[in-house]
Formats: C-alpha cells, structure tokens, sequence
C-alpha cells in the first residue's frame, strides 16, 4: 500500500485497536471520509504469504478475527445498519469460524478463542496464554 504523507498527516496512522486484521480496512475507510480516494494498480504485484505471521488456523488467528470484524463493524457500520451488521456477525461470522476452528489443528483452543473474541471488549494486542 502506497500512501501520500498528506493522507498520513490527515488520517493519522493505522489504528493499533485492531493490531492485526482489518487495519488496513479501517485505514482505507478513514482515508476515504476525510477525502482520500484509493486505486488499483495492475502493474504493481505484491506477494504476501498467507498468514505467515501467525500461521493460518492458529488460535491467535480466530482470536483476531473474531474480534476485529465487531471492532470494525462498531467502528464504521452506521447506527440504522448495525443491527443487520449484528445479525450477519452472531449469525453467519462466528458460526462459520467455529466450523473452520472445528477443522484446524488444534479445535478446543480455535473454537475458545472464536468465542473470546466475539465477546471481549479488549483492544489492541492481546497476550495469549499456553493452554492445555
């Protein structure tokens, strides 16, 4: 992602409530109200390896993204629309990781963490503790 200081200097930086998951997103969408727009450019190639900071189906990984789609969600999903947000969160989101979880290494520690993420007010980077 290449962005003008100006944007930088208006925006701000990303925002560490997230820490990982949907920064970017959160970053893209308070460029855009302040003005900023965005564009593709085909001739800029990029490979990112997939969730090679944690590793895919990891429990930090439901953890994250269990919790950052509410944050984001409370952060730029207008009030009159929440409520639909809300309904595709608890009832299509969640379900859906826990099903992922349920097929990953290790399913009680994904599944746990699907669910404190869901429910957690915590935010930014979050310690995680050895479970048995």
């Amino acid at each position: 992602m290449a962005i003008p200081k100006a944007c930088l200097e208006t925006v701000g930086d990303w925002s560490e409530e997230y820490f990982l998951y949907f920064e970017e997103v959160d970053f893209c969408i308070r460029a855009s109200k302040a003005g900023f727009g965005s564009k593709y450019l085909p001739e800029i190639i990029v490979h990112h390896e997939v969730s090679g900071s944690i590793g895919f189906h990891s429990p930090v990984y439901f953890y994250y993204i269990s919790r950052n789609m509410r944050f984001f969600q409370q952060n730029h999903i207008e009030k009159q629309h929440l409520i639909l947000a809300r309904i595709f969160y608890y009832g299509f989101w969640i379900p859906l990781h826990i099903v992922l979880a349920l097929g990953s290494p290790s399913p009680f520690s994904c599944v746990f963490n699907v669910l404190s993420g869901a429910l957690t007010r915590s935010k930014g980077r979050h310690e995680f503790q050895e479970q048995p």
